[in-house]
């Protein structure tokens, strides 16, 4: 089968804990043709195409840059259809250039997208959590500074302020109510964010023990790796320093994953992370979650192979 991977450069792979190199390698080991290309790769001309750079993957070791695993490159020009798989792996944000890819890869109707480009087009990732008030923390979603002043001053304590657009913990601040510097401080971030909406969520204490992050393929939890902040920082993001150390997934967890589960496959959401905060979701990462290398190193399980031998058996039934 082939395999294309809609991502950023290939030069921004970080071979040791990216987890789209590691469903590369798992698409490869089994014998899969892999391909990779950018957003600005794709094009339409008569039908959905893409300039796209085949690669045979090396598995990583000591040390390896990205140059050391993505072997024997190949360019060329196909068309969507010819795949049969296509994960779009692309960091945020989703900007027009996002919509663009979500449009082009749309009218590909053979190939099985991961995530479904109309899924990711219904959901922001920051957003999604709110249709399940019952699950999450206190939040509020304003551009508006008198709304966000008061809302917080009112809820009292302290809270966390993202961007709708943000990732990896770029972006993020804490701020306090009921100070002098409580106004001025929200001035600026919205600044910050060209005024735009942004997220101010409560403040969870159980933050300082970490945050969970677990991995759900189809609806069903795969694995959890709880996302500790490095000494002297506060974000537990991977990105922003912090560390995985194994996690079990609770029963809480388990019903909310149930929760979720029809609307994710209802819109195609087959890849997904949420983020658990104590008994608390506090996101849903649809466009291209993470930590799928550090679960399978912390339970020696091949959780990106067993990905891959699903889609195998899925697609051979939707051929027939």
């Amino acid at each position: 089968m082939k395999f294309l991977f809609v991502m950023d450069p290939i030069t921004t792979v970080k071979p040791h804990k990216d987890t789209s190199y590691f469903l590369m390698l798992a698409a490869h080991s089994r014998g899969h043709e892999v391909y990779h290309c950018e957003t600005k790769d794709l094009f339409f001309l008569e039908k959905a195409s893409a300039t796209v750079t085949k690669y045979n993957i090396k598995e990583y070791k000591n040390n390896d840059s990205y140059k050391e695993v993505f072997l024997d490159p190949a360019k060329t020009s196909v068309s969507l259809q010819e795949m049969d798989v296509i994960w779009i792996r692309k960091d945020p944000p989703f900007d027009e250039n996002y919509l663009f890819m979500t449009r082009m890869l749309s009218l590909a109707d053979k190939p099985l997208v991961i995530n479904s480009p109309t899924g990711l087009q219904a959901w922001n990732e920051k957003l999604a959590a709110l249709e399940y008030t019952a699950w999450i923390p206190w939040t509020l979603v304003s551009s508006d500074i008198d709304v966000i002043y008061k809302s917080i001053n009112s809820k009292g304590g302290r809270f966390v302020v993202k961007p709708l657009d943000g990732f990896g913990g770029k972006g993020i601040e804490f701020i306090d109510s009921n100070t002098k510097a409580t106004k001025e401080v929200i001035t600026v971030y919205l600044k910050k964010q060209d005024h735009k909406p942004i997220i101010v969520q409560e403040y969870l204490n159980d933050a300082v023990k970490g945050d969970k992050r677990i991995l759900l393929w189809r609806g069903k939890p795969i694995g959890a790796v709880l996302r500790v902040h490095a000494e002297g920082h506060e974000l537990n993001n991977i990105d922003a320093g912090g560390t995985a150390v194994a996690a079990t997934i609770t029963e809480h967890e388990k019903n909310l994953c149930e929760t979720l589960a029809p609307r994710l496959n209802s819109l195609g959401l087959l890849f997904v992370g949420i983020d658990v905060i104590g008994d608390k979701l506090t996101e849903i990462n649809i466009t291209s979650p993470t930590t799928l290398q550090e679960m399978a190193r912390l339970t020696n399980t091949p959780h990106h192979i067993n990905i891959i031998k699903d889609l195998e058996v899925s697609l051979k039934n939707r051929a027939h």
